[in-house]
């Protein structure tokens, strides 16, 4: 095996992460998407339409993960009705 300089390997993976960026504008060219539907069943249903799923476990949900082109789909189920959802300026204070 080849000996691995871990100051190369870090400035490598910066470099790849760079050009991963778009434009100079700092988006990602692959972005997270959420849908947040009612129940288990049909959050596994949705995602079986956009391909193969994978299934994530955040906390003591269960989340499909599906890969598109450029996104990555996440069908969570809210487990009842949604109320008060956090927006993104009341999350930040």
């Amino acid at each position: 095996m080849e000996e691995v300089k871990l100051s190369r390997l870090a400035r490598e993976i910066d470099e790849d992460r760079k050009k991963l960026k778009k434009g100079g504008k700092g988006e990602e060219v692959i972005k997270s998407l959420l849908f947040i539907v009612e129940s288990p069943n049909k959050a596994k249903h949705i995602a079986r339409f956009f391909g193969k799923t994978n299934v994530r476990i955040i906390g003591n949900a269960i989340v499909y993960e599906v890969a598109t082109e450029k996104n990555v789909l996440l069908i969570a189920p809210s487990l009842g009705h949604i109320v008060d959802l956090v927006t993104r300026e009341d999350f930040m204070e």
